[in-house]
């Protein structure tokens, strides 16, 4: 199975924000990957918003292939733009969970976006005879929209397919859901590139999690550790991956899961605004979850956030000792202590309303980074 070169993949992320109207996407189509005749291709618009704000918004293309991509299909998605009041905002910040066309649990708002695009891409790939692979590509908010796209390529068609994807945010729920599942689907065909000071790469935290869920990633250290919300900007990705093969670009990230106890044990005040302290906070957190998880069980329903998920489960902890140590207090301590925070000595001090007072305090420092990053990309 073919794939894309960084090169190629990264200037259709790119060049697909530019689609606003028919003339546009002409000049888009006439590409050498794309067959522009009109009935290869098709614009997608979505649902974007929240209940208060809907819009109808151009976000995507389907292309068939031309040349050396004749038998593929591509399905392009733009991220974040300020069009349409900002109804974009309100889904990047749509923090729930329902249930993916797929059957696992997923990003509500992501969700939203792709399903309201569903029939339109059903109805292409349908037209369309001879399809051997299909190319899913996308930055930021349309990154995450791809991934659903592959899963349900994948899922309905059994078409090879491969994924594409920059600066993208987490999509599904838990290390066993969405993410484990597409990752079985695509096996190595999953081609997430990320910034590691991107802190759009950084939410939703764990119980979210990015596919793929082993292997090789496309890490890239951008600007030293230290948050920066231009590392999301599709320009500076196109830097990165400039003229490099993706065998050159493969490297994954540190991992942290072997020292996370005694991360946790210790008095070290971390700094915040370092993305290296996000890394650990989102090992930390999967493993205190399931340490917890295996003692006490919490169910997910459609419409739980993030920080309703969290609340519960560290709430549960803190009563649970494992080999005499309390990590879920451990790890309240270690947030309250990076947030400049009175730390609380017992567990009793830790009621269910203060654990979300402490999560809303932490994760709204990662999404204020997230949205200025955003806003960069609107602006």
């Amino acid at each position: 199975m073919d794939t894309i070169s960084p090169n190629i993949a990264a200037s259709l992320a790119d060049e697909v924000y530019g689609v606003t109207d028919n003339f546009s996407l002409s000049i888009f189509l006439d590409r050498d990957e794309f067959n522009s005749e009109r009935e290869n291709t098709a614009h997608l618009y979505a649902d974007v918003g929240s209940r208060l704000i809907q819009a109808s918004d151009g976000f995507g293309i389907c292309a068939r292939g031309a040349g050396d991509y004749k038998n593929d299909a591509f399905i392009i998605f733009r991220g974040t733009t300020s069009r349409n009041y900002g109804a974009d905002w309100l889904t990047d910040a749509y923090c729930g969970v329902n249930i993916s066309e797929t059957g696992t649990l997923v990003h509500a708002g992501f969700n939203q976006v792709f399903a309201s695009m569903l029939s339109d891409i059903s109805n292409f790939l349908g037209q369309q005879q001879g399809i051997q692979q299909v190319h899913c590509i996308g930055h930021s908010l349309g990154g995450a929209v791809a991934n659903l796209a592959a899963s349900w390529v994948k899922n309905a068609l059994g078409t090879p397919v491969s994924l594409y994807t920059f600066g993208a945010p987490r999509v599904g729920w838990g290390n066993s859901g969405f993410a484990r599942n597409l990752t079985d689907k695509l096996e190595d065909s999953i081609y997430r590139v990320h910034h590691r000071t991107d802190p759009v790469t950084m939410v939703p935290v764990y119980p979210f999690c990015h596919a793929p869920t082993s292997g090789k990633s496309y890490y890239i250290n951008f600007g030293g550790l230290v948050i920066n919300p231009s590392a999301h900007k599709m320009a500076n990705y196109i830097t990165s991956v400039s003229e490099i093969k993706w065998s050159k670009l493969q490297q994954s990230m540190p991992s942290f899961t072997q020292n996370i106890r005694n991360w946790l044990d210790s008095d070290f005040t971390e700094n915040i605004n370092s993305s290296m302290f996000w890394e650990k906070l989102n090992n930390a957190f999967a493993y205190v979850i399931q340490n917890t998880l295996s003692a006490a069980q919490v169910t997910v329903t459609a419409g739980f956030t993030v920080i309703d998920y969290l609340t519960m489960v560290l709430h549960k902890g803190i009563n649970i000792v494992t080999e005499g140590v309390n990590d879920a207090l451990l790890l309240i301590q270690k947030i309250m202590r990076a947030l400049g925070m009175k730390i609380a000595e017992t567990a009793q001090e830790l009621t269910q309303q203060m654990i979300k007072l402490v999560l809303t305090r932490l994760l709204s420092k990662l999404y204020n980074e997230a949205r200025r990053a955003l806003k960069d990309l609107a602006d």
